[in-house]
């Protein structure tokens, strides 16, 4: 994160932050959905937008307008807390290449949550799937601490460099070759 952060000047990402809180989190949660694929498919792969999930709730308890017209009307048409805030990321690079959930979670997973939720100001968790190489981003969805996700407690697979180099007794449970999922697809 320290590269991206070098990208803009120090006063860019409160600047921003401060623009974004002037929107309602539905709007803010959609819109980053929206641009994730265009704007990170170079760097993390294939993405598609979704709804969001579990763990997307609104302070006001409230359903979001399904858009920014129907928020304009106080009858229009009201859509489940989540609708059209997540992103499936087909095939995440970052866990295909590297093959170590340990690097997926302390690398890429949590920094880009804590990113996202401290200096921008919109809470946003990633879910990674370790059997097929997916990834959830769920924006409007506050992380989990470190010890309660289920990522930072995924054994590492058996390709894993760091597993290989560091031999299974100190590198954790390794998952067989045969159940990891094919890299290079």
């Amino acid at each position: 994160m320290r590269i991206l952060k070098t990208l803009a000047p120090k006063w860019a990402f409160g600047a921003f932050a401060a623009i974004l809180r002037l929107f309602p989190d539905w709007f803010k949660a959609r819109h980053a959905a929206a641009v994730t694929p265009v704007l990170m498919g170079w760097l993390v792969g294939d993405a598609e937008v979704n709804d969001g999930g579990e763990g997307v709730t609104y302070e006001d308890g409230e359903k979001a307008p399904t858009s920014a017209w129907a928020a304009l009307d106080p009858n229009g048409e009201r859509a489940p807390a989540g609708y059209k805030q997540g992103v499936l990321l087909k095939r995440c690079r970052v866990l295909e290449e590297t093959g170590c959930a340990a690097v997926c979670a302390n690398v890429c997973k949590h920094p880009t949550q804590k990113f996202f939720t401290e200096d921008i100001g919109l809470a946003m968790t990633m879910t990674p799937n370790y059997e097929t190489y997916e990834c959830q981003f769920t924006y409007g969805a506050k992380p989990k601490e470190v010890g309660e996700d289920e990522a930072f407690k995924t054994p590492c697979f058996r390709q894993c460099t760091a597993s290989t180099t560091m031999k299974e007794a100190q590198c954790g449970n390794c998952l067989d070759p045969d159940e990891a999922p094919e890299s290079g697809t």
